[in-house]
């Protein structure tokens, strides 16, 4: 069979269909199809750039193809050389490969470029959009095309101030399609620049959004929430600019911790790449991940997660087995190599956020004072959280003092989409994922559990520390265990109250 598609370049705000061009056979006996596609919409390739009269048009290239198909059989059909593209924006499709469709099937449907998917790749172009094509009910050789999504066109500048790291990793657009539930469409933009201008797209069904989240190459990340959801139509792109992006490692939500002192958290755990010379600290992509949701079963030197609250001798030896200390920080009892977090005594600079320290532990300790002593029920332990790139682990979430642009926190709520738990984190909620814990070059716990050093050692013991434990049974905020068991660390920052 021969494909034909009339296809003018267009403007995408032009309304006018095109008019349907006959097509005569080429070869005796083949059926023919004329394909027209609907408010003028003919190729999806954006032209970005030349003079005003041609940005935003488009038309067929040599190599674009269709899937056609009859319900039974499907079969492509493309492009092959430019001169099946005629002046007037008609283009002919030649049979490439698959099942051919019957000649004498009651109607065709066939579909031009890619399903839209919640996850994308960055590209300098705009992209195919998708399209989708049925019979003409009077005619089954002709085939109307229509768009079955918008593009949003992100143009973005990053703030001349704050980190240095000023490149995009990852886009999250989060609103709810009109045929569809809420959900989260990830752009991966492989760390491009934004230090000047530059545009990005997604391709999104038709719908509502509002959330957004931009993480740059050291994981920092930037939120920004519409005050009114921004309306993506079929066949349009919706055009908008964002300048003075700013990326933190610290997250929204403000926690009080002691009376006058609130703090906020780490956009999730502390790791280290322990093959770097010298060790370099970071953070993990997302709140929940682990070595689980990482698809790592053991130990992995270059990906530390669990750390040893000292470095005691006898103890497991090396850079990057126990938590960053300061020369000057030792516990008096002990020996001068029994070195130990301090606190805020030793502040650290992560992915570029300065003043970043642990919790302190114990009965009277800032753990025990987040979960006990704040008003109200802040917390739930044992809930599953998933992201956007599809991770699920089982964690405690935390509500802050106050939840940001009027979020409700639901202290029974036990589970959370990647689209709820978007909403949940740009409003300021936390979730420390059950990672378990590691002793020498054993894991143990992962999934079901969580411990969490503090920078408090225990007053009584000389080898144990404090810190917070927690499972589906509950939460242990005044927590000890063995200095020499590996456990996460999750850091904080002080704010002005």
């Amino acid at each position: 069979m021969i494909f034909a598609a009339a296809a003018a370049m267009f403007m995408f705000a032009s309304c006018q269909k095109e008019e349907v061009i006959p097509v005569q056979d080429s070869q005796a006996g083949e059926l023919v199809f004329t394909a027209t596609i609907d408010q003028s919409a003919t190729k999806t390739t954006v032209n970005t750039d030349g003079t005003s009269a041609n940005k935003g048009k488009v038309s067929w290239e040599v190599n674009d193809e269709i899937l056609v198909t009859d319900d039974t059989n499907e079969a492509v059909y493309y492009i092959k050389k430019a001169s099946d593209i005629a002046t007037d924006g008609s283009a002919t499709f030649t049979y490439k490969s698959g099942d051919r469709p019957s000649s004498i099937a009651e109607s065709y449907t066939a579909t031009y470029g890619n399903a839209i998917t919640t996850a994308q790749t960055y590209s300098a172009t705009a992209g195919k959009l998708p399209m989708s094509g049925v019979s003409d009910n009077g005619d089954k050789t002709k085939l109307k095309f229509s768009v079955t999504c918008g593009l949003l066109k992100l143009n973005l500048t990053a703030s001349a101030s704050g980190t240095s790291a000023k490149d995009i990793s990852k886009i999250e657009i989060v609103g709810t399609p009109t045929k569809g539930s809420a959900t989260v469409y990830t752009l991966t933009c492989d760390n491009e620049s934004i230090a000047s201008a530059k545009d990005f797209y997604i391709a999104l069904p038709a719908g509502s959004y509002n959330l957004m989240k931009f993480t740059n190459s050291n994981g920092s990340v930037c939120f920004k929430k519409a005050t009114a959801a921004m309306a993506i139509e079929a066949n349009k792109i919706q055009p908008v600019t964002l300048s003075g992006i700013t990326f933190s490692a610290v997250l929204p939500g403000k926690f009080t911790v002691a009376s006058g002192k609130q703090v906020q958290f780490s956009t999730a755990n502390l790791w280290c790449n322990a093959s770097a010379s010298p060790v370099t600290y970071s953070f993990e992509s997302a709140q929940n991940v682990t070595y689980a949701t990482l698809g790592q079963s053991s130990y992995k030197a270059a990906h530390v997660c669990h750390f040893f609250w000292t470095n005691l001798t006898g103890y497991q030896s090396g850079t990057a087995s126990f938590m960053p200390y300061a020369s000057s920080c030792s516990y008096s009892s002990q020996s001068t190599s029994d070195k130990f977090w301090c606190g805020e005594d030793n502040k650290l600079t992560v992915d570029g956020q300065s003043g970043l320290y642990a919790l302190t532990g114990g009965d009277s300790g800032e753990w025990k004072y987040l979960f006990d002593r704040r008003n109200g029920a802040l917390y739930k332990d044992g809930v599953s959280v998933t992201t956007s790139a599809g991770t699920v682990a089982k964690c405690v979430v935390i509500a802050p003092d106050a939840c940001l642009g009027g979020y409700t926190f639901d202290n029974t709520k036990m589970s959370y989409t990647a689209a709820e738990w978007a909403a949940a984190e740009v409003s300021g909620l936390v979730c420390l994922p059950a990672a378990g814990g590691r002793l020498d070059l054993g894991l143990s716990g992962g999934g079901s559990g969580g411990c969490y050093w503090s920078a408090t050692p225990d007053r009584d013991f000389k080898d144990v520390a404090c810190g917070l434990y927690f499972d589906d049974s509950g939460v242990d905020p005044s927590y000890s265990d063995d200095r020499s068991y590996g456990y996460s660390v999750r850091l904080v920052c002080s704010v002005s109250k």
